[in-house]
């Protein structure tokens, strides 16, 4: 089963010419679908909730096009976080790509830029793993190229993929922190993939298990424990962090 609709473009929207040109779509071709945004968003909603519950995947999908989903259905009056309730989780394929590099750095090949970076784009991933992806940035040849990844991820990872796999919702990442001594993970900073190893300090006040403070086991706890408050309080802001949010 499947859905991939196209809508033309709303009126008081102006669409970047970089986009136009990725995606190889004219503004001419933009305006000329039946479908109306308010009418693709239904049909979007009335699939997902068929669907449901269910893990809705992506590529960068958490990053991006939940975002896009969710100011969609907002916009047309609908509940917007249709993916992350009732039972629903999510699950983005390049954080598990990302993942897999520091765990299990031989499953997938993962491309250096030329600033000796690695690079985590689609396209880029599929080329030196051997996934077809010739229909790239075609809603369709995405989920496809997608979907192999996962595939190879799993197969040549399994113990990572089987890891990462349960944290599929918010809280279950605090859940994690909380029972264990400490976690490995990964965070993006100023832009840069980085490997953590911390401890669990408190819950947000408001957000609970979803939104967490953790120790940065780089640094001696010991250096912040004989502090006094307002020490404490511009050691705790102070570069680097030693106390993460996660």
């Amino acid at each position: 089963d499947k859905i991939n609709i196209s809508c033309r473009l709303k009126k008081d929207i102006i669409p970047a010419p970089e986009a136009l040109l990725i995606n190889k779509i004219s503004i001419d071709q933009l305006k000329s679908y039946e479908v109306s945004h308010y009418s693709l968003v239904e049909q979007l909603k009335k699939k997902f909730e068929e669907w449901s519950p269910a893990c809705f995947v992506g590529f960068n999908s958490i990053g991006f096009d939940e975002d896009v989903l969710r100011q969609g259905l907002f916009q047309s009056l609908n509940y917007p976080y249709l993916t992350t309730s009732k039972d629903n989780r999510r699950l983005d394929v390049l954080k598990l790509a990302r993942g897999v590099s520091a765990f299990a750095p031989n499953a997938i090949v993962v491309p250096l830029k030329e600033n000796n970076k690695q690079s985590f784009k689609l396209g880029d991933l599929t080329k030196v793993n051997q996934i077809d992806h010739r229909n790239a940035h075609d809603a369709i040849g995405d989920v496809m190229a997608t979907l192999e990844l996962a595939k190879k991820i799993k197969s040549s990872a399994s113990e990572v993929w089987d890891s990462l796999l349960i944290y599929k919702k918010g809280d279950d990442i605090g859940k994690k922190f909380f029972n264990e001594d400490f976690v490995c993970y990964q965070d993006l900073v100023f832009g840069k993939l980085y490997n953590f190893a911390a401890t669990f300090v408190c819950f947000h006040p408001v957000y609970g298990k979803s939104w967490l403070a953790a120790f940065d086991l780089k640094h001696d706890p010991r250096s912040l424990l004989e502090l006094g408050f307002s020490e404490l309080k511009q050691a705790l802001f102070s570069s680097p962090a030693k106390i993460r949010q996660v």
